[in-house]
């Protein structure tokens, strides 16, 4: 604001103020004196009268334009914020609709936890549960399959003197997500729907069909049966000196690189070959009731590009489609490094690479699935995840002689369900040998 400008028309409206009180002073005498006043006055009255409404108007006015260049600068101002968050490349970006805490990870929460203060504070050498939405970070979640979530997607190694190998987990990114308050999920799984025709092979769903007037209508051959898949624990605990309470940096690093990666570890062999018997969940790669395509089955000279191809259109005849796709780095080795007769790569740029895709679907490459194996399926609405309880992480020295030998446990674990709507959007791949 023009402090200057402001100053002076403060001045002229204190100004004009005092010479109205005079003239109405003036006024006053003259009506008492001779009953009425003076044409002189009465105009000095609305001389008066008129500067300070325009020194008011004046300085509303000036008020108004401050504002607005004040609202300028301030719009100004956060596109250059914004402009600095994204060329720093912050991990998640775009992630203004984030919660800060969403951004941190599992260790981060725990070691700046209202629990971990509490426990600290009160001398105590046990915190109360504290909950984690994810095992992995949101952003990490919600960044799968964009060009650099290979890097963004994997845990960061963060311990000084131990460098733990750590896989890329995102088994989990593939399937849908949902809360649940109960420990089994009652869920129908469609069978008998979809029947194969006798002469072409091709897929029919239910038995409708024309019908003349009074015939009756053929009867669908849809069977629902009623699943449960109860809600199973998976967790781990490890042993800690009680002076690790104190080195927060430490903690954080054995939270993030060993508990709750192990857990996620843990989580994506039972998402694939679980059996399904207690306690495991039941996998993709075990059910009775998926879809299965042996590379070898397919034409002379098919790869393994061909073969996982051949298993999405065995999706596609059930009417699904496929969303994903799961690979050993074996496999997908084979694949990157096919090459045509003229000695160059089918796939794969050298020299620039490029996103993890076959025929259009997101490829996780992960040492979770046997080399060998394949899966392709319709995750999207084949099956979903239940969350019984977000990740939990706590500490306690009630264990065994731990308090004795001041030492704490460090605990992490998760209760999950995963339904299987429809197994047959899932296509197990046997990459057994090239057909012959």
């Amino acid at each position: 604001m023009d402090e200057k400008q402001l100053a002076e028309l403060q001045a002229a409206l204190t100004a004009s103020e005092d010479a109205l009180k005079v003239q109405l002073k003036a006024q006053a005498e003259e009506i008492a004196k001779h009953g009425e006043t003076t044409v002189k006055t009465a105009k000095s009255i609305e001389a008066a009268e008129a500067r300070i409404d325009q020194a008011v108007a004046d300085i509303k006015g000036l008020s108004t334009k401050v504002a607005e260049e004040l609202t300028a600068e301030l719009a100004e101002a956060k596109e250059r914020l914004a402009e600095l968050e994204k060329s720093g490349q912050r991990p998640g970006w775009p992630g203004a609709d984030l919660d800060p805490d969403e951004m941190k990870s599992p260790g981060e929460r725990f070691i700046e936890s209202e629990q971990l203060k509490t426990a600290l504070a009160a001398k105590k050498r046990e915190t109360e549960a504290l909950q984690i939405k994810s095992l992995f970070a949101s952003f990490e979640a919600k960044a799968a399959f964009l060009s650099d979530a290979a890097t963004r997607l994997v845990i960061p190694q963060r311990t000084d003197t131990v460098s733990p190998v750590l896989r890329r987990l995102r088994i989990r990114d593939l399937i849908p997500v949902r809360s649940t308050s109960s420990n089994a999920i009652e869920y129908l799984e469609e069978v008998g729907f979809a029947v194969t025709g006798a002469a072409t092979g091709t897929q029919t769903h239910g038995a409708a069909a024309p019908a003349a007037e009074a015939a009756a209508l053929a009867e669908a051959q849809l069977e629902m049966e009623l699943k449960t898949a109860n809600v199973r624990d998976i967790g781990h605990w490890i042993p800690a000196s009680r002076q690790i309470l104190n080195d927060m940096g430490q903690l954080r690093s054995y939270i993030d690189d060993r508990l709750v990666y192990g857990v996620g570890y843990a989580e994506e062999l039972q998402l694939l070959y679980g059996d399904g018997t207690s306690p495991n969940l039941q996998g993709f790669m075990t059910h009775g009731s998926r879809q299965t395509y042996a590379w070898s089955s397919g034409t002379v000279g098919d790869t393994k590009i061909d073969a996982l191809r051949r298993a999405a259109t065995k999706a596609h005849i059930r009417e699904y489609m496929p969303t994903g796709a799961v690979l050993n780095p074996s496999d997908w080795e084979d694949i990157e490094l096919a090459k045509g007769t003229d000695n160059h790569y089918i796939w794969f740029n050298v020299s620039s690479g490029t996103e993890e895709r076959l025929f259009r679907l997101p490829v996780v490459v992960t040492n979770a699935i046997n080399a060998g194996d394949g899966l392709v399926g319709s995750f999207a609405i084949g099956a979903t995840i239940w969350d019984r309880e977000q990740a939990n992480v706590r500490i306690s020295e009630h264990h065994e002689d731990f308090f004795t030998k001041r030492l704490v446990a460090i605990l992490g674990e998760e209760r999950l369900a995963l339904t299987i709507y429809r197994p047959d959007a899932f296509v197990d791949v046997d990459f057994d040998a090239a057909p012959s």
